[in-house]
């Protein structure tokens, strides 16, 4: 219990609008980089590169999907992937604080006994590092063994995957929950000012 409500209260601390704006200017940065553009570090080069699209960006994909991405991609597709790993040591913290910063500062006023739901992207970046460190492990290998490297990244994938929706929806349904509130409250204040005139 002592341990919940420290979290309660480190969640509370995250509440904070101007680290929101921080860290999605970040974040909006890196997401433009993958998925906006065409150039280095981008997923579009190494989709250009390999022939198919990175790993990373389907769910769960079975160890032999990824051994053929890693077959297609020759010495110039593994080095985009390889620069792609590069940007994505950053995108999934960028992602996941923003989650948590935009969660926090909903929750605490909706639901501050559960803020600690906030937390939750935690464990969707957690997922993709451990994608992350797979690919690292298939990218030292030369891209020739796909083993238990390419069974790690499936199951990052999945816990990726899976965290990152669970977030998006648990924001996207606490967002409705604010504005049926606002718009309740508006009615409300609306009949007393009628009742009252």
């Amino acid at each position: 219990m002592a341990r919940l409500v420290r979290t309660n209260s480190m969640v509370q601390r995250l509440a904070d609008r101007r680290l929101l704006a921080g860290s999605g200017l970040v974040w909006l940065v890196l997401a433009g980089v993958l998925f906006a553009s065409r150039g280095r570090f981008s997923l579009a080069a190494v989709e250009q590169a390999c022939g198919l699209s990175a790993p990373d960006v389907r769910f769960a994909p079975a160890a032999a999907d990824t051994h053929a991405f890693l077959a297609r991609c020759g010495a110039d597709g593994l080095a985009a992937y390889r620069d792609l790993q590069l940007i994505d040591l950053l995108y999934p913290a960028a992602g996941a604080l923003v989650l948590v910063v935009a969660l926090a500062l909903i929750l605490v006023r909706v639901a501050p006994h559960v803020a600690w739901l906030a937390l939750i992207p935690l464990v969707a970046a957690m997922g993709d590092y451990l994608e992350n460190a797979a690919a690292w492990a298939l990218l030292g290998a030369g891209g020739s063994e796909a083993g238990l490297a390419a069974q790690v990244l499936q199951v990052g994938s999945a816990v990726k995957v899976v965290g990152s929706w669970v977030s998006w929806l648990m924001l996207s349904g606490l967002l409705i929950v604010v504005v049926v509130r606002a718009l309740a409250r508006r009615r409300r204040i609306a009949g007393l000012v009628g009742d009252a005139a």
